[in-house]
């Protein structure tokens, strides 16, 4: 839908064929398999730190 942001159908069509481009050489770039096992490596930090001071505030 036309609005003073997106002047028309085409152009609006075209961003986001760009958008489209710009997300998927993000993900490419991401090492996604390495964020997960990092995620878990601060899981088990956290936990072992609640564990052994359950006062400290974490995570």
């Amino acid at each position: 839908m036309p609005t003073p942001r997106f002047p028309d159908a085409e152009t609006l069509e075209k961003w986001a064929d760009e958008g489209i481009g710009y997300i998927e050489k993000m993900v490419a770039y991401m090492d996604m398999p390495g964020v997960a096992e990092d995620m878990k490596k601060l899981k088990d930090f956290t936990d072992e730190v609640r564990r052994k001071y359950p006062w400290v505030m974490c995570g």
